[in-house]
């Protein structure tokens, strides 16, 4: 069953993502409740997601697997859509290795 895609996100959270705030990584903390009350409502945001990764893409520092694994999980919900692959891309190697270490990311690639 596919996730329902959010059609209204929050202000705060679309100001964010269309704006140069996007790269601030000060708004991680935002992006990544965001992304959490999407799991809690079954909702899918694949353009704040994606700016979750962009800023893990550009501090690796940052990076919560956990995170990571939930908005794959979320991109899952959208096949046959790309968005699973566009969050792959944004991934690094190492992220890609420590999620593939997860049972859920080589359950699903070994499929």
């Amino acid at each position: 069953m596919a996730a329902i895609t959010v059609t209204h996100r929050p202000q705060a959270i679309q100001s964010l993502i269309d704006g140069v705030e996007r790269y601030n990584p000060g708004n991680i903390n935002v992006l990544e409740e965001y992304l959490n009350a999407q799991c809690k409502n079954g909702e899918y945001d694949l353009m704040a997601n994606l700016a979750v990764l962009k800023l893990y893409q550009f501090n690796p520092n940052l990076a919560n697997t956990s995170v990571i694994i939930n908005i794959l999980a979320k991109a899952l919900t959208a096949v046959p859509a790309p968005d699973f692959n566009l969050c792959l891309y944004l991934l690094s190697e190492q992220a890609v290795s420590i999620c593939n270490s997860s049972f859920f990311f080589s359950f699903f690639l070994n499929k």
